[in-house]
């Protein structure tokens, strides 16, 4: 299973970190730096990944920029993706958990003429895992749940120093996001469901979890985060690493497309998604 359809998905899909298990009488400079970042209303985002593995036309590269707004969860990106000797331009806009996406490649394909194609990762996840993944961490359709992830992460975190990014002093801190530490997350009555999906969710990744590099600045704000993602769905190695820059201030963006613009390809993306799991 991979949740990673648009890069700003790839946050999907995802995202990571905490001192849950580190001892309750040390600051976690993790959670701290996620509030933190979580907290403010303008982030400008530069995104880099890569995908390789079993069922990819080869490497795929994406490259991304793009204005968020953490708080409010809605964000806007221009993209490129390359690969299989194709390089396709994208826009991407993310509303909470649904991600609208246009391209050319989409032009003409869809039905009635519009021009939008809309995911829902909130149903995709309901469906796959039988959870809404927003009960653990709000989702895995933009940035904004990756640092939710470094709240819950439930590995050890180590101090690796310090280094500029874009020219800020940052902490270099690195760690392991463990799946089974997103239950906490969850209210005590959701907590045997969500234990259930995170179950399924390692069954189908293969691994239970991964792991992290985050830079910090002085005012407890992400200014780099890597992922490195090393996942078998149906046994099949798949390798992501994603790497995001952020700068902090004031952001523009668009809003999310009406209705009479965009297809909602969320089910036939869950039917592939799920065909994929079970295979």
């Amino acid at each position: 299973m991979r949740l990673t359809l648009p890069l700003g998905g790839l946050a999907a899909a995802a995202l990571t970190v905490a001192m849950s298990g580190c001892g309750s009488s040390s600051i976690d400079p993790i959670a701290q730096a996620a509030n933190a970042t979580l907290a403010s209303d303008g982030t400008t985002l530069t995104m880099n990944a890569r995908m390789s593995g079993a069922g990819l036309p080869g490497t795929l590269t994406m490259k991304g920029r793009g204005a968020i707004n953490l708080r409010d969860e809605q964000g806007s990106f221009a993209l490129t993706v390359a690969g299989a000797n194709k390089v396709e331009p994208m826009q991407e806009h993310l509303s909470g958990q649904t991600v609208y996406v246009s391209s050319p490649a989409l032009v003409g394909k869809l039905p009635g003429g519009k021009r939008y194609l809309e995911i829902d990762y909130g149903q995709i996840t309901q469906g796959l895992l039988g959870l809404n993944v927003s009960s653990l961490t709000s989702g895995e359709s933009n940035p904004a749940d990756i640092l939710r992830f470094l709240k819950a992460g439930g590995g050890g975190v180590s101090n690796d120093g310090t280094a500029p990014i874009g020219g800020v002093p940052t902490t270099h801190y690195h760690g392991e996001v463990e799946y089974s530490a997103l239950v906490s997350q969850v209210p005590h009555a959701q907590q045997a469901q969500a234990r259930a999906a995170v179950s399924k969710l390692e069954s189908v990744e293969g691994v239970d979890g991964f792991p992290v590099d985050v830079w910090i600045d002085h005012r407890h704000l992400v200014r780099q985060l890597t992922m490195n993602l090393d996942v078998k769905p149906g046994g099949q190695p798949v390798a992501m690493r994603l790497t995001m820059d952020m700068t902090y201030g004031p952001v523009a963006f668009g809003t999310a497309p009406p209705a009479s613009e965009s297809y909602n390809a969320t089910s036939q993306v869950l039917s592939a998604a799920q065909s994929g799991a079970s295979g």
